[in-house]
């Protein structure tokens, strides 16, 4: 309101109803009443905000209405454990096109007659994550003339697919429609005689917490 121009209102946080609220910042309220506040979370939960008006001689302590915010942050999907993995590893970096992506995907060959022609890896997200951004690609420890497809699926539906040359990758972000339960992604050498190793740049999932849960 108008009558608390040039007053202090009082920001509050806490992690639950049932934890006591911490102050965090004062914002001052202007003349035509309105005022602006943040905060800068540093944990991906859940959180309650509210602003309070101390009392003065013009007006009665204000509360306003308590505000329930879910906080969410990028995640690499490397530090999620992984599942039902076969032949596409975890690497601290893996290397297209001449540039570095650090906690990546590769997939791995092995000339015996057990290895599989295709690799792939899980990873279950318990529902929690939103969105995917990653870089697909062939990797650099190819060989010369190869090539390999690499697909990624949410709960067995496909939502990426494609071929990539030595040299090629491509940035993705996907926002799901439903958030998935199990992540999927495998990829595959095309060329006959040219080990094409497929990869995953830097994987991060968007979510709460508990999206490692």
């Amino acid at each position: 309101a108008r009558s608390a121009a040039g007053g202090l209102v009082r920001l509050y946080e806490r992690p639950s109803a049932d934890r006591p609220w911490r102050y965090q910042r004062n914002a001052l309220v202007h003349r035509d009443g309105h005022y602006a506040t943040y905060d800068k979370p540093t944990v991906n939960s859940r959180r309650q905000y509210r602003v309070v008006m101390p009392a003065n001689q013009r007006h009665k302590k204000g509360a306003s209405p308590t505000v329930t915010v879910d906080v969410f942050r990028w995640t690499s999907l490397t530090s999620f454990p992984a599942v039902n993995q076969s032949y596409l590893d975890v690497v601290p970096s893996v290397t297209m096109n001449g540039v570095s992506y650090p906690s990546s995907l590769e997939a791995v060959m092995y000339h015996n007659p057990d290895s599989p022609t295709a690799q792939s890896i899980e990873f279950n997200l318990g529902h929690q994550c939103t969105r995917f951004r990653g870089t697909f690609g062939l990797s650099d420890d190819s060989e010369t003339g190869s090539e390999a497809t690499v697909t990624a699926l949410a709960d067995g539906t496909p939502w990426f697919s494609q071929s990539f040359a030595l040299g090629e990758s491509t940035h993705d972000t996907f926002t799901f429609t439903t958030a998935p339960l199990k992540l999927h992604f495998d990829t595959s050498s095309d060329v006959t005689g040219a080990d094409g190793l497929g990869a995953v740049g830097t994987p991060e999932e968007i979510g709460r917490a508990s999206c490692r849960e």
